[in-house]
């Protein structure tokens, strides 16, 4: 049975309204449940204690009793661990199943109508959280009409810049300050700011934060891949030396037969350009390229044609990158997930500054199977990372974490589909099945064979 808008919007009002009387009632059920698990936790954890006693009085039974101290060690700390699934499980239920519930109401309506009641002020209230910021920076700006005291004397503008050329990056922006002359110049001398900011730290780029601007003959062949045009030695490619290729989001990847790994940016691959990234296959962090080595993990630095060592464990990886911060993301395996903002001045590179206040924790994510928004598309604040539910999203400028999963009652094996349509944050699922045969069908169109 079809309806109109005004019956969609009173159904959603009183499913709202009588959603959460419903859900009172199942977590009595839980709580009880969890409680149940507690009680038989804290009898275990005693039982444990006597049977220590028991082992110290009885030395001849030592190794029984401590087999059996193993045991029950290790099916407590199951329970503490089923008791923790548990109330996840509950925060899991209280918000994915009354969604389901406003998505079922509207199965049988029009496409049009469906899309409408994702909007409403009932289902849209569990995406409003999920929008796109500009930087609120806009920087000092100079108006030309206010008044300023005459300079008391004049330094000719070569001056100025042969004394920026020897200033530290701190001491040249406190020099621009002095007067309107000095000011200008720093904003005239972009090659010079360029320069200094690169060998302090090589990620600062245009655009980012407050920056907006930056104030030997060989035969060579150009190959196109992937619509990027690639400058490599003629000698190698007509060997046939290329033996794997890979075509990133900021940088052009070789590796040869011989056991040469290369990487030039994507901006300018030309192989004169590229360096050698040892043993390790490089993959992408947001605009970043790195390498994971046996004492850390380096990041490309193109300028200069070198990788930099960014940690001394393995154990926390560059995920992301906005206004020259680097997300890292710490594994589970040491504590709860959590992606912690990071800076590196080359001025001291043995410092890793990062801000503890800032981290961001509960998602499910991992650097293999996750990915950073497109700056272009002026999404860069979030990361999508595929989780065993779906996918969870980062929000590094408001600093939440988004899970998106399948409804309850539908196949699991599906994979999640977000991004902003017209401004509005949409999440879409698939199934498995129908996604490979959609990427199938999309590559055999293209004419692209998939071994896959």
């Amino acid at each position: 049975m079809k309806a109109s808008k005004s019956e969609c919007l009173l159904a959603q009002k009183e499913l709202a309204n009588r959603y959460p009387e419903a859900l009172e009632f199942v977590k009595f059920t839980t709580d009880n449940l969890v409680r149940s698990i507690e009680l038989r936790y804290n009898d275990i954890r005693e039982k444990s204690e006597q049977v220590q006693v028991d082992a110290e009085a009885h030395e001849g039974i030592r190794d029984q009793l401590g087999f059996i101290i193993a045991t029950m060690a290790e099916h407590m700390r199951y329970l503490e661990k089923a008791q923790k699934d548990l109330d996840k499980k509950w925060d899991d239920i209280s918000q994915n199943y009354v969604q389901t519930a406003f998505h079922r109401l509207v199965r049988h309506q029009t496409d049009e109508l469906r899309d409408w009641c994702l909007q409403t002020k009932y289902v849209g209230a569990f995406t409003e959280h999920m929008v796109t910021m500009e930087n609120p920076n806009l920087g000092v700006q100079l108006e030309s009409k206010v008044p300023r005291a005459p300079s008391r004397c004049h330094i000719p503008s070569e001056i100025i810049a042969l004394i920026y050329s020897f200033a530290d990056v701190e001491t040249a922006v406190t020099l621009r300050e002095v007067n309107a002359q000095w000011y200008s110049m720093f904003g005239i001398l972009d090659t010079l700011l360029k320069s200094k900011m690169s060998d302090r730290n090589p990620w600062i780029v245009p655009g980012d934060g407050d920056l907006k601007t930056w104030q030997d003959e060989a035969e060579e062949t150009v190959v196109e891949i992937d619509g990027v045009k690639i400058t490599v030695p003629t000698d190698d490619f007509d060997r046939e030396e290329v033996y794997i290729y890979s075509v990133g989001r900021s940088s052009v990847y070789f590796r040869f037969r011989s056991g040469v790994q290369l990487v030039m940016p994507r901006h300018d691959p030309h192989f004169r350009h590229s360096f050698d990234v040892r043993s390790s296959d490089p993959r992408e962090a947001g605009d970043l390229t790195v390498s994971r080595q046996e004492d850390g993990y380096h990041l490309a630095d193109f300028g200069n044609r070198r990788l930099l060592k960014y940690t001394s464990t393995t154990k926390c990886s560059p995920l992301a990158h906005r206004n020259g911060v680097i997300w890292l993301l710490r594994n589970k395996s040491i504590m709860p997930t959590s992606m912690i903002p990071t800076f590196i001045d080359l001025k001291t590179p043995d410092k890793l500054y990062f801000r503890s206040d800032r981290a961001i924790k509960g998602m499910d994510i991992t650097e293999t199977f996750s990915a950073q928004g497109l700056k272009t598309r002026g999404v860069a604040q979030f990361v999508v990372g595929s989780t065993a539910k779906g996918a969870d999203i980062v929000d590094l400028v408001g600093g939440s974490v988004t899970s998106i999963s399948h409804h309850y009652g539908y196949p699991d094996k599906c994979k999640c589909f977000v991004g902003f349509n017209k401004g509005k944050f949409q999440a879409w699922v698939m199934h498995k099945d129908d996604s490979r045969a959609t990427q199938h069908k999309t590559l055999a169109d293209f004419g692209i064979v998939d071994f896959l």
